[in-house]
């Protein structure tokens, strides 16, 4: 009778066309279904094209459509409705997109979400602060049970919401990419720092190039990796400054390839509730420089694992890079202490139990 109970079908709000997107995000539900969890996480099957492009078209409109009082509009369309194959299965997973279900097919609803940040940080975010706080007091009528990544982002939802209408739970980002063995036997390069981001304005990367430009002119031979878009402009701008190597179009073992290499990870972004990408570099022994955001601290705590530097500061950026490439011993130092804290709380089904703890209370709260 448990094993029945326990291998309950949990629906993903979320289409395999979908989930063929590049980005973080969508990496995370990919990461779910591919668990041994106790549950059986299943995605919903295709649905309808015309009201997923009227979602994005929302997204892309929200300023003007908040402007033009259309914000109930917006937010209908930005629930991504679970249109059909929810009803044999005993709860929703909803993550990233709003939850919302059509009447007539109410499941328990687990809303997963990366919590909000400090309100300074939305100046540089897809949609303001006072338009993703009217979302969430919309949709979390809709939760039985909200999750947040990180226990700062839920306390910014809290603190910006009030009391929320439902229980609330904490669960770090699960990652399946393998943590690196043995921190002694990394094949560093000693001299290597690596910047990745798609989104190259908001994750800083000017912050980056301008500060390995001062090394640069300070006489420490570095190289520094740039991950990002092929539109980025920057390149030609840093045309002129030496060790600079520009990939695009990045494959997934390519791209653990170069954390395998890379002696620092640098993330000076300017708003980020989690960023994924950091703790894949961190389960692979990189040190990480990362902004001096809360949400980010608690990913990566400043000086265990790397170092904080404030968004936006290329001077502090420069002298803590400098410290790095002259100390190499702390850099792999705090590397292995990044693998080891990657493997106690993201890591596989490790990362999995406190999600799957919280999908229970949403189907015994649902049987209430």
């Amino acid at each position: 009778m448990m094993m029945a109970t326990e291998r309950r079908r949990i629906t993903l709000n979320m289409t395999p066309a979908e989930l063929r997107r590049v980005g973080g995000d969508y990496s995370i539900v990919r990461t779910i279904c591919e668990s041994t969890s106790a549950f059986d996480y299943q995605l919903l099957p295709s649905r309808p094209r015309f009201p997923n492009l009227i979602r994005r078209l929302a997204g892309r409109l929200s300023r003007p459509a908040k402007k033009l009082g259309l914000t109930g509009m917006h937010q209908f369309f930005l629930s991504a409705p679970v249109f059909q194959g929810q009803s044999d299965s005993d709860a929703i997973l909803s993550v990233i997109l709003f939850p919302h279900q059509l009447h007539g097919h109410v499941r328990p609803v687990v809303w997963y979400t990366q919590g909000f940040m400090p309100r300074s940080c939305y100046d540089d975010w897809s949609l303001p602060f006072d338009e993703y706080r009217t979302l969430y007091r919309a949709f979390l009528s809709h939760a039985t049970v909200f999750v947040s990544a990180t226990a700062v982002g839920l306390r910014f939802v809290e603190e910006a919401i009030g009391p929320l209408p439902c229980p609330a739970r904490v669960a770090h980002i699960p990652c399946f990419l393998p943590p690196l063995r043995d921190s002694t036997e990394k094949p560093v390069d000693r001299k290597s720092l690596l910047f990745v981001g798609r989104d190259w304005k908001r994750k800083g990367l000017s912050t980056v190039l301008r500060a390995f430009d001062m090394l640069s002119q300070d006489g420490v031979r570095a190289r520094l990796t740039v991950v990002t878009d092929r539109s980025c402009p920057l390149r030609r701008d840093y045309s002129h400054v030496p060790g600079i190597d520009w990939r695009f179009n990045v494959t997934d073992s390519e791209l653990r390839g170069l954390f395998a290499q890379a002696l620092v990870f640098v993330a000076p972004t300017h708003a980020d509730t989690y960023n994924l990408t950091m703790v894949e570099a961190m389960s692979q022994g990189c040190a990480v420089v990362v902004s001096r955001i809360e949400n980010l601290l608690e990913v990566a705590p400043d000086g265990v694992v790397g170092k904080a530097v404030a968004p936006g500061d290329p001077v502090e950026l420069a002298a803590v890079l400098k410290c790095f490439l002259s100390d190499t011993d702390s850099a792999l130092a705090m590397g292995a202490a990044g693998v080891d804290l990657y493997k106690k709380r993201n890591f596989a089904d490790v990362a999995m139990k406190p999600l799957d703890d919280a999908v229970r209370l949403a189907i015994r709260r649902g049987a209430l």
